[in-house]
């Protein structure tokens, strides 16, 4: 039997941090989504798989666009004139509301709306039963674990899979939200595959069984530039086979560019140019582009730092990088090489003072009290009495991009 394994579509989710793009971009990013969606339901028909399974978030946010809504069912459509059955789950993003959805879903779909694992059994063109055991959030947190609730392996099917959107159980009440769970509960169970979602970063929990999050199909962010596309997973010999599908036509790319030769920031601009015409880029895709700049000359890099800061360079090259590679690459972000040593950080930092920072905000308590004059301003008092949960919120957030923006040791990776 052969799955193909999607997650973490969001399909409604624009490109993060790419500033002001030409309008022929615009568009081309605009259609990248809906793009990615049909090429996955090309790959089942083509591929020839006896069924799919979307282990949520395949939206953004649980109010879903009308012509985003159309876009999916017609792709399930498709599916259902080729007799593909379909099992789909809502994740924290997309979290189920039924009066939200304009469209029914087709007769192939198996659509699991309730945070209550539920189960369910059908016959495959091949004749063989498959039981699907899943379920999906209601709501944008989910702090229970699941495990518990699912049923043992159904002893009438030839196969049993597992749908679960979440995360490995951490300990931290702040951090478990997301379904939480550990991985030797669910191998108890006797499944023969655990289509996991949530993260969004590609990765293999288990081999045996077989526990894979396919990661998103297509990185909205430079975060997500990990993407292998979608999981092809074949269960029907001895040896569990499983292929990563790129399907995205929109990719990140790092580079780096030397400025050993330069001697003023002039001189940087046309040289970053001339190299960057010389870079191998990927084909047809539409790229967005990560430079760094290294080997600056010492007598540069304080000026090349403070320019930096300000984000004109970066906004003049975007422009002439994307019309000298005819617009193929957008450059999205430009860096200068970090210095080696941490005593040489800015403002007197060094690696032990910032994980005293980090730990002094691990926990909220410790949070509230640096940052409570901020919370007293009108603008951010008004969200907090808006939702209760808001500040927690910030809490969490903020935690997260200390540890992996500030160099924490031990950072776990979350959904963006």
């Amino acid at each position: 039997m052969k799955i193909l394994h999607i997650a973490d579509l969001h399909m409604d989710q624009a490109f993060e941090g790419l500033g002001k793009l030409p309008g022929e971009m615009r568009k081309k990013l605009a259609l990248e989504n809906q793009d990615v969606w049909m090429n996955l339901v090309d790959l089942a028909i083509g591929r020839k798989v006896d069924m799919v399974v979307i282990a949520g978030d395949t939206f953004h946010q649980p109010n879903v666009p009308v012509n985003t809504q159309h876009h999916f069912i017609k792709g399930l459509s498709k599916l259902e004139n080729m007799t593909i059955p379909v099992v789909l789950t809502f994740g924290n993003h997309d979290y189920y509301i039924s009066e939200k959805y304009w469209f029914e879903f087709p007769s192939n779909v198996y659509v699991m709306t309730s945070e209550e694992v539920d189960t369910v059994q059908f016959r495959l063109k091949t004749g063989e039963m498959v039981s699907v055991s899943g379920f999906s959030y209601e709501s944008k947190w989910l702090q229970e674990s699941k495990s518990k609730e699912f049923p043992v392996r159904c002893s009438d099917s030839d196969y049993h899979i597992g749908v679960y959107h979440g995360q490995l159980q951490t300990g931290k009440v702040e951090m478990d939200r997301y379904a939480p769970f550990n991985i030797s509960e669910l191998k108890q169970l006797g499944y023969d595959y655990w289509a996991m979602g949530h993260i969004h970063q590609p990765q293999i929990l288990s081999e045996e069984p077989l526990m894979v999050y396919p990661g998103s199909p297509v990185g909205h962010t430079k975060k997500e530039r990990s993407s292998k596309g979608a999981v092809l997973v074949d269960l029907g010999s001895k040896d569990v086979k499983i292929e990563w599908l790129p399907v995205a036509t929109t990719s990140w790319q790092s580079c780096k560019i030397s400025l050993n030769s330069v001697d003023t920031l002039s001189e940087c601009l046309v040289e970053t140019e001339e190299q960057f015409k010389k870079i191998d880029w990927e084909g047809k895709k539409l790229t967005l582009a990560m430079l760094e700049w290294y080997d600056i000359p010492e007598k540069l890099r304080y000026e090349i730092s403070e320019e930096l800061e300000q984000q004109e360079v970066l906004m003049y090259l975007q422009e002439r990088l994307y019309h000298a590679t005819t617009g193929k690459v957008w450059l999205a972000s430009l860096n200068q090489e970090p210095l080696e040593k941490t005593e040489h950080l800015p403002l007197g930092l060094s690696d032990q003072l910032i994980q005293e920072e980090i730990l002094a905000v691990d926990s909220t308590d410790g949070f509230y009290n640096a940052v409570s004059d901020l919370f007293r301003q009108p603008e951010l008092r008004q969200l907090i009495e808006q939702d209760d949960n808001f500040k927690e919120a910030v809490y969490y957030e903020t935690y997260q991009h200390l540890l992996n923006d500030l160099g924490g040791r031990g950072a776990t990776i979350y959904e963006n």
